[in-house]
């Protein structure tokens, strides 16, 4: 018997900011259509789109991407995972901390470290540097 919970899949059609395919969204749909009578899959392309996501207070969110910004050119970020906790709103995937350290290596690998953790050797090299301007 499939239950009434309301789900929603999410991913962008901006490629920059979407980590879920088209065609993996629609499989999810699929394999979660089989246990639950209301799933969708959501485009959130701005964050009109997102305020009507939380608007319509679905009981989960399956979130195929970690941010959006009103155009290409904005460098405001809005965290889903973020607003969607502020809903009270269930979501899969990580929180806002977690997509931070998997979009910056260095931030990540300090965090290793700084834990104790055993992490290879590394360093940071920017334009107009070389890796032998870093060694010891």
């Amino acid at each position: 018997m499939k239950t009434l919970n309301y789900i929603e899949v999410v991913r962008s059609n901006r490629k920059e900011l979407s980590s879920l395919s088209i065609e993996s969204a629609l499989a999810i749909v699929k394999s979660l259509s089989r246990q639950h009578k209301n799933v969708s899959l959501t485009t959130i392309d701005t964050t009109n789109d997102l305020d009507a996501l939380i608007e319509r207070r679905p009981n989960l969110v399956f979130i195929g991407m970690a941010y959006i910004t009103d155009s290409v050119y904005s460098t405001q970020k809005v965290w889903l995972s973020e607003k969607l906790e502020q809903a009270g709103i269930p979501f899969t995937g990580s929180p806002r901390s977690a997509h931070e350290l998997g979009i910056n290596k260095d931030r990540a690998k300090r965090r290793v470290s700084d834990s104790g953790l055993a992490t290879a050797n590394f360093c940071v090299v920017t334009t107009g540097q070389s890796y032998s301007q870093h060694k010891g």
